[in-house]
């Protein structure tokens, strides 16, 4: 039986997770690839919530009737790492959970400026939000994001997000029941 948390999450998906935003997959898929790869990695249970969560902020400001936000055109949610965070925190999940989330954004600024070919191995969407995003990170900036306590999981969660857009992926039930699982787990 599910949460009160895990029945917030859900229903932002069921309402809201069949958006396209760019990659030729919904946030759903995105979402569930993001999880299971973590999962694959053998990342442990947090990072593993982390990586499907990653990009809730999607979904999270068009539930709320007072919110503003802005669009990245065609490609979802300006901020919409922040919009995540905020979510995590309200429903009491961990720092170390909400962290990659809230800094995947920032990681991939961040590897594009440590990393050169990073860059070119973005899709088009990623190429295109990064200019919303700020561009890569100035030197200064990458000093206070390796500072992070949790900058290698963000670091991690970042590459997930990458490898996770197989546009052709076919989420089962059994997917959603093994996060529903897992949510309820990690809130005992």
């Amino acid at each position: 039986m599910s949460t009160e948390i895990t029945a917030t999450i859900f229903s932002l998906f069921k309402k809201y997770g069949h958006i396209v935003y760019g990659e030729k997959m919904n946030v759903s898929s995105h979402s569930i690839q993001s999880g299971l790869i973590a999962k694959e990695k053998g990342y442990d249970e947090e990072l593993i919530l982390s990586a499907f969560l990653h990009d809730i902020g999607h979904l999270y400001p068009l539930e709320l009737e007072d919110s503003t936000f802005e669009k990245m055109g065609e490609y979802g949610i300006e901020q919409h790492d922040k919009w995540g965070a905020v979510l995590l925190e309200k429903l009491g999940f961990s720092a170390r959970l909400i962290a990659p989330v809230k800094n995947h954004v920032d990681a991939k600024r961040y590897l594009c400026y440590a990393n050169k070919s990073y860059y070119n191995e973005l899709t088009e969407a990623s190429k295109q939000t990064l200019e919303y995003q700020g561009g890569p990170m100035t030197s200064e900036e990458a000093a206070q994001f390796e500072a992070d306590p949790f900058f290698e999981d963000s670091i991690l969660i970042r590459r997930i997000d990458e490898e996770a857009k197989a546009p052709d992926f076919v989420i089962t039930d059994e997917h959603w029941q093994y996060f529903s699982e897992l949510l309820d787990r990690i809130q005992e």
